[in-house]
């Protein structure tokens, strides 16, 4: 069995050439809503505006809490550089699949997995140097302004540890993502469902057994109770932060994709690019899940706004699984223009 290297120098060169632009971005992304906010806010603001942010700061800081008004700016940065991994990700597999790259990188004498690993790694390069050179230069800000006394080195360094821990989990899912679906679209439109499902499922399946009556025992609404399934709500990644976060979970959750995406892409059939869906039995599934979302959503629209009883929800589900289906087969038989 040949053995290869996980780093393959002409790989990652191409791959720097081909995205080197994203790069850059994620910096002034970041810059602007963290450095420069604390520039401004510290130097250049009229006295006033400086004097309050700095009082401000003095008044949380007594109560042991400086982070909460000297870095709730990072929040913004963080997202600004999740958005850019996102692009990077599509850039990555979506747009490598509608320009038909993927069929000559297909074809070099390295094995398809070596050659995902090596998008997702220099996605984390990319995050990596766009946070610690971003909190780097703030920390230098900080320490040179009126709020020097109140910075520290140690909760700069765990907040950026935090926020590169949210940007690589959300990019190894978004890459994965790209691992099955055969256009930039389609990952994207995944991506977004990912972000507001669970709040989707909760509300509409709540609805359900709401209106059905259907009885819960106690020892599943205490499950439900707990808050377990709230691990698996990925818009909760991003927003939340601070203690009780699941950086476990989602550790084994991000591995295991980006296991998947591995497995899956070495998998791909050139054939295929153009479709939505690089397998059949992803695009099936597709249709099924969504069908069922959309007979649910129907159902809650149907009893909220035409008729309040079971009647009206299920004559809802009904027009709403139905719309869904035909919007879904005519999506997923489309092949965009390369």
């Amino acid at each position: 069995m040949m053995k290869h290297k996980l780093f393959v120098k002409a790989l990652w060169w191409k791959e720097y050439r081909q995205t080197r632009i994203l790069l850059w971005l994620m910096l002034l992304a970041s810059f602007f809503p963290i450095v420069y906010t604390h520039m401004w806010k510290l130097w250049w603001a009229s006295k006033s505006m400086r004097d309050t942010f700095v009082k401000n700061v003095t008044y949380v800081f007594q109560d042991g809490r400086a982070g909460d008004n000297l870095y709730n700016d990072y929040g913004g940065g963080l997202i600004f550089i999740i958005l850019g991994s996102f692009i990077l990700s599509i850039w990555l597999l979506g747009q490598e699949r509608r320009n038909q790259v993927n069929e000559h990188m297909f074809a070099l004498p390295y094995p398809r997995w070596i050659l995902y690993l090596t998008k997702w790694m220099i996605g984390i390069v990319y995050i990596v140097s766009a946070i610690v050179i971003t909190l780097g230069l703030d920390f230098v800000v900080l320490a040179s302004s009126h709020v020097s006394e109140y910075v520290s080195i140690g909760e700069i360094v765990v907040r950026g540890l935090h926020m590169i821990f949210v940007a690589v989990s959300i990019y190894t899912l978004t890459l994965f993502l790209g691992s099955f679906t055969g256009t930039w679209s389609m990952q994207a439109l995944l991506f977004l469902l990912c972000m507001t499902l669970f709040d989707f499922l909760r509300f509409v399946i709540g609805k359900f057994v709401h209106i059905f009556m259907i009885p819960v025992s106690e020892s599943a609404q205490s499950v439900i109770d707990i808050g377990v399934w709230d691990r698996f709500n990925v818009g909760n990644w991003v927003t939340h932060e601070g203690p009780g976060y699941s950086y476990g979970f989602i550790s084994i959750v991000s591995i295991l994709l980006l296991l998947a995406g591995m497995w899956l892409y070495s998998r791909n059939r050139t054939e295929n690019n153009g479709k939505q869906f690089v397998f059949p039995a992803i695009e099936k599934a597709y249709i099924v899940l969504g069908v069922i979302f959309a007979a649910l959503y129907g159902g809650t629209v149907g009893y909220d706004f035409f008729s309040p009883g079971r009647i009206g929800y299920v004559c809802g589900a009904g027009v709403g699984a139905v719309l869904c289906y035909l919007i879904i087969r005519t999506l997923t038989h489309m092949r965009p223009r390369r």
